[in-house]
């Protein structure tokens, strides 16, 4: 593992790199260690995303009145989408990337990787930083998002909408006007919607790449310590990556709660209408945060079952020769017990061994798994209202709780 591998790792991070960085940094959108920067850009991509739609739907005179059936500013989805959904993507880099450096750096800092297989360690550091900074993975997003724009424009494929065809909405211009989509609907289709899409994509594309990486880092040798007091073998800390991929669930929540919401108040539809996908949103979003960590599952049961076969042998010899030495050859003096360490140390062996039985496979912990949920479920909660009145919901809880 070279110096410069070694400085990867300690600086490996998900999203400071790549084409759409670099464009970002020759218009000082972003700069390196300057958090600052993730809100300016939020600020920025929120403006033009939402603000454009809201000028030129007002100049069409669909922002708001009853020329169309969903103006503008009665579209849930836009408010959502656009000033809340988007800023969350775009903020929640900022605890991700600090998270990976220092997942990735852990390992080299707590000598998990044997010596031997340091050289393939770098290796991945490097595959991922090049996986990163690829210009032909993000190159190939938008292509395929303004195809399915063009399509979409072209009516070769439906148009992807959260509001229901059939009502008339400031996308399109009443038919006194020729129909068509609007300007507002155009930006939209062309500009707002593809920047959430790219944002979106880079996520999961980033989330693969930290996927592979952690791949390519189970399948090492491990210095694995099946005794070690976080009972997954020293690989605790990477429990820790789950927390800052809570806004990233909490922003994909957002966005499938948009889609309810105008479902809900432009089309008649109920909240039990969704349950599945609900259910089926915070199983992805589960797959895109756990999957990574499961991949060490292997390598944990072998350090389990390594750790048993072992501690068990050494507990074996251990537990005989304090049987023959206190019970067997007649040799222990009276008042002797309370003299010597062996009984503490017989205690100390049982502690260890407790360690290695509740050994867990996966480095994933239940307040973990919950948090994922709520994140996921909080945008939705308040949808709750529309099927059970406020009063009615607060009775309920209070019957719980008290």
């Amino acid at each position: 593992m070279t110096d410069g591998d070694i400085d990867r790792a300690h600086h490996l991070t998900l999203f400071d790199g790549g084409p759409f960085v670099r464009s970002l940094r020759l218009v000082r959108l972003r700069r390196d260690e300057i958090r600052e920067v993730f809100v300016r850009r939020a600020l920025v991509l929120m403006a033009v995303t939402w603000l454009p739609l809201l000028l030129l739907a007002a100049l069409d005179g669909q922002a708001f009145g009853d020329r169309t059936q969903v103006p503008f500013l009665l579209d849930a989805g836009a408010w959502v989408r656009f000033l809340i959904g988007l800023p969350l993507l775009v903020l929640a880099e900022i605890g991700v990337q600090d998270r990976v450096r220092q997942t990735v750096a852990h390992f080299a800092q707590r000598e998990l990787v044997a010596a031997q297989a340091l050289p393939r360690f770098g290796a991945a550091v490097a595959s991922a930083t090049r996986m990163r900074d690829s210009w032909l993975a993000e190159a190939a997003m938008l292509l395929v998002i303004y195809a399915l724009a063009i399509a979409q424009f072209a009516g070769v494929v439906p148009t992807i909408s959260d509001l229901v065809p059939g009502i008339s909405t400031w996308h399109t211009l009443p038919a006194d006007r020729g129909g068509g989509p609007s300007a507002a609907g155009l930006w939209f289709m062309f500009v707002s919607v593809p920047l959430v899409q790219f944002i979106t994509l880079r996520w999961f594309y980033r989330i693969f790449i930290w996927g592979c990486l952690m791949w390519r880092v189970s399948r090492l040798e491990l210095r694995l310590i099946p005794t070690h007091p976080d009972r997954v073998a020293g690989l605790g800390f990477l429990s820790q990556s789950i927390y800052p991929f809570l806004p990233l669930a909490l922003a994909l929540g957002t966005m499938m709660a948009a889609v309810i919401t105008n479902q809900i108040f432009h089309a008649g539809a109920s909240l039990a209408d969704f349950k599945l996908e609900i259910v089926g949103m915070v199983l992805f979003v589960f797959g895109l945060v756990l999957v990574p960590l499961l991949f060490f599952g292997p390598a944990l049961m072998e350090a389990s079952l390594k750790g048993m076969r072992e501690y068990g042998a050494f507990a074996e010899g251990v537990v005989r020769s304090f049987d023959q030495r206190w019970l067997r050859d007649g040799s222990r003096r009276d008042g002797e017990l309370l003299e010597v360490g062996e009984v503490s140390a017989m205690t100390d062996l049982d502690t260890t061994l407790a360690i290695i039985q509740e050994m867990h496979f996966v480095p994933i912990t239940r307040d973990g798994l919950l948090w994922l949920a709520a994140a996921v479920l909080a945008p939705v909660a308040p949808l709750v209202l529309t099927v059970m009145p406020a009063e009615e919901l607060l009775k309920s809880l209070a019957g719980m709780l008290f």
